[in-house]
């Protein structure tokens, strides 16, 4: 959308095909707009437009699906166009059609990255975000050594620089479990009130909640038995633990360290120590996930794109466990299901693939934490809705939960707990000081 400021009529301009959120980056002095587009099974795509004619040119297009695109931001003085690319920034000369590779930036695990220009066009500043803390860096485009602007125990948001002064937003959020409730209008029943972000809560079947947290100052998996407190089972420090998921009975665990090259998996015991360590070049959407015997892990690797069959005892023994682009795949006695990057929905992949429903769209990635025949997930288009779904009977049933205030990132992560039946979420937490609706 693009309005006349600061009080003219808001028209439509264009719209992206596959993304769900885009970066914008005006050209200064120009009626040009780049934006972000995703691949259907390609890597991602600078799109420029014309404001007046309507007309679209794909200006950057990355050949694999893992190469993303973030945060694109245009100099001052119109000259340049500064992206993340993967884990590097690059530089476009917007006359000349080269680039370059300005600097390499530490991106591992779930951590974010803004990117802005300095008045001057000289410089961009890198703003890097995660689990735990935040910096903002600068990189001189002439070659000159990077140097450090400024470091938080905060996450930051965007940031615009002026002349000798800079600008950004500092999340002081928190996010918490809590169980739904039945009533629609109700808030979730927060279990705890902790500082910092929990995430990736994971139920044995006995009762036994793990989940993941930085809420003593460092990334940790955390252990709660039933009528206990939480207590510290491995504490990561600064690694970008990913995910934690039980096994089927409960007895191990596999925790997840995702970096951009590759994904750390360790398998522990209930008493932190690791019985197996090994890595994959990636980690997959929605996965790890443990088959059903819980003999082996699955986990995608990028460079064939297919979901890998990993024995748990022993990591050297490994087959590829289904057909390429299938991935967050849950096997259960009841079937095998999985979705893909390039197509929406829930499918039945054991026999002929079957759509199940397509309420999910492609690069879904929260786990399905199936208790077969049901299974608690997120309905997408909302954003804050969890349903019952029978998928022998294609049934959508049940109550719905608000997760207030609820951002893009982090999406609410829902997970089942078989004894007795409750479901919890992680969910945000935002200041009082600042009013945030439900989206």
């Amino acid at each position: 959308m693009v309005a006349t400021v600061p009080s003219g009529a808001v028209r439509e301009v264009g719209r992206c095909q596959r993304t769900e959120g885009s970066s914008l980056a005006w050209q200064p002095g120009t009626n040009f707009l780049y934006f972000l587009e995703h691949g259907e099974l390609t890597g991602d795509s600078i799109r420029r437009l014309d404001l007046d004619s309507g007309a679209q040119l794909v200006v950057v297009r990355m050949p694999h699906l893992n190469q993303t695109i973030r945060s694109l931001r245009c100099s001052p003085d119109g000259r340049w166009l500064a992206y993340f690319l993967i884990d590097t920034i690059v530089i476009r000369n917007l006359a000349r059609g080269t680039q370059k590779t300005l600097a390499s930036v530490e991106l591992r695990g779930n951590r974010q990255a803004t990117l802005a220009w300095t008045p001057d066009s000289r410089t961009v500043l890198a703003g890097t975000f995660g689990g735990i803390g935040s910096q903002v860096s600068a990189y001189p485009i002439n070659g000159q050594p990077s140097y450090r602007v400024y470091a938080t125990a905060m996450r930051i948001g965007s940031m615009a620089a002026g002349a000798g002064v800079l600008a950004m937003v500092s999340d002081i959020s928190r996010i918490n479990l809590a169980r739904p409730v039945a009533t629609a209008t109700a808030g979730p029943d927060v279990m705890e009130a902790a500082n910092g972000y929990t995430w990736s809560p994971s139920f044995a079947p006995y009762g036994t909640l793990a989940f993941l947290s930085n809420r003593s100052g460092s990334n940790a998996v955390w252990i709660e038995k039933p009528g206990s407190q939480p207590t510290q089972l491995f504490d990561g420090g600064f690694a970008p633990l990913h995910r934690v998921r039980f096994s089927p009975d409960g007895s191990r665990l596999a925790v997840v360290a995702e970096s951009v090259d590759t994904a750390e998996i360790k398998i522990m015991t209930l008493n932190g120590a690791t019985l197996r360590s090994f890595t994959m070049p990636s980690l997959g959407i929605g996965l790890p996930s443990w088959t059903a015997d819980g003999k082996a892990l699955l986990v995608f690797d990028r460079t064939d794109k297919r979901t890998w069959r990993i024995d748990a005892d022993n990591p050297q023994k490994r087959r590829p466990f289904a057909p390429a682009h299938w991935v967050g795949i849950a096997v259960r006695p009841q079937g095998t299901f999985a979705t893909r990057t390039d197509k929406p929905g829930i499918w039945r992949i054991d026999g002929t693939p079957s759509l199940l429903t397509d309420k999910y769209p492609a690069y879904f990635d929260p786990q399905w934490p199936f208790t077969m025949p049901k299974c608690w997930c997120q309905n997408f288009p909302g954003r804050h809705h969890a349903f019952w779904r029978n998928h022998c009977l294609g049934e959508l049933t049940g109550w719905r939960v608000t997760c207030p205030g609820q951002r893009t990132i982090p999406k609410c992560r829902l997970t089942w707990r078989s004894i007795p039946r409750r479901a919890i979420s992680s969910i945000p937490r935002w200041s009082d000081t600042i009013p945030i609706s439900t989206c």
